[in-house]
């Protein structure tokens, strides 16, 4: 189980961050895997190389490990993801939500690039920053691929 709220909680992927831009043209850009059972969806809206939104969804089927039903998968679950779930709290632009249905548990965040500042966002686990020199201002799409692919993530056509 904590094999588990280890990944979930780090599924939020790592990005990139350069100064370069790039042709402006608005495209959106989905990503898939699984891993140890944890199905994650990572969205991403490009305004040429400038990512200005991403969204992440991950999701745990209950049985997959060896959960019976909402209520235990909550109790497990729940207290474990507290701490990380309050790194996101009053970070303007970014939304977290772990909603227990029946079945599964879905975890969603989303990050609007365009409010929130890249200062806010550097201490969240799970997200780095290659700045640039420390001359970054903007997630770079061509960067977060040459990480996805490196994590294993397939790109959705």
């Amino acid at each position: 189980m904590k094999r588990f709220i280890r990944l979930l909680a780090g599924l939020f992927l790592a990005l990139a961050m350069v100064a370069c831009g790039g042709k402006a043209e608005t495209t959106t850009r989905t990503f898939t895997q699984t891993t140890n059972n944890v199905e994650s969806t990572l969205v991403f809206t490009c305004d040429g190389d400038k990512v200005v939104k991403q969204t992440a969804k991950n999701v745990m089927k209950y049985d997959d490990f060896g959960l019976t039903d909402k209520d235990e998968a909550k109790e497990l679950i729940e207290p474990q993801l507290e701490d990380y779930a309050k790194q996101y709290e009053g970070i303007d632009g970014v939304t977290y939500e772990l909603d227990f249905q029946d079945d599964r548990v879905v975890e969603n965040i989303s990050v609007d690039y365009t409010v929130a500042s890249l200062s806010d966002l550097k201490d969240i686990q799970g997200f780095t920053m290659d700045d640039n020199d420390g001359k970054a201002n903007f997630v770079s799409m061509e960067k977060t691929l040459e990480t996805l692919e490196a994590q294993g993530y397939e790109e959705v056509k």
